[in-house]
């Protein structure tokens, strides 16, 4: 593959609200204050592979698993597949589409604590990937480190300021730890053209800025 992979997360983060949800996000916004129990899955994009990737040769029976794990996501067996995914990483730990699988299939299986190793050793072999530093960050946020997950955000928003996903993660690690500041206000603006929950926590930004200044009055 000459390219990382589009994955989609089935959570309620990266889908638009609709009529009735509004109450469901509120409720799951306030349980912030108690550490999510899953954090802010991103929408992966393809990403720009380095040359060492690019020249890395999979070792056989890596590509191997690779290719049935493959197979059994498309037929929709996640087990099966996170099964293949997990032993292409183990054969071969330089394969980074192999731990970017393996990390993928558990973070959709609500299982951060399982995608984080892979993450991790995807973003070591891909250091300057954003995409992949934004879902590390996701993974930290679903563990509730979202202070962790702000220094690898922040690294994803220099390598892509253009990504939204990157601003998204930021904003959402910033949330997390209770800064209510500008910056944090700056980075929900950018995800809030996107994402409806962006425009929750940015509203509830907002209100705690302004209650803030009205304090010191």
């Amino acid at each position: 593959m000459n390219h990382l992979f589009v994955g989609m997360w089935l959570f309620l983060l990266f889908c638009e609200c609709v009529p009735g949800q509004e109450a469901e996000l509120d409720a799951w916004l306030e349980s912030l204050d108690r550490g999510p129990s899953v954090g802010p899955p991103e929408a992966l994009r393809p990403g720009i592979i380095s040359a060492r990737s690019l020249a890395h040769k999979p070792l056989p029976k890596a590509r191997q698993e690779f290719n049935r794990g493959m197979q059994a996501r498309r037929k929709g067996h996640a087990a099966d597949a996170t099964e293949h995914f997990a032993a292409a990483a183990r054969l071969d730990p330089n394969f980074v589409d192999a731990n970017a699988y393996a990390a993928l299939v558990h973070a959709e299986a609500h299982q951060p604590s399982r995608a984080l190793p892979y993450y991790q050793q995807a973003v070591r072999l891909e250091p300057a990937n954003a995409a992949l530093l934004a879902n590390l960050a996701s993974v930290l946020i679903a563990l509730s480190r979202p202070a962790d997950a702000e220094g690898v955000a922040r690294r994803a928003v220099r390598l892509a300021p253009g990504s939204v996903e990157a601003h998204y993660m930021l904003g959402f690690a910033l949330f997390g730890q209770g800064e209510a500041t500008e910056e944090t206000a700056a980075h929900l603006t950018i995800a809030a053209e996107k994402y409806a929950p962006a425009r929750q926590m940015l509203a509830t930004v907002r209100r705690n800025s302004l209650s803030a200044a009205n304090e010191r009055k």
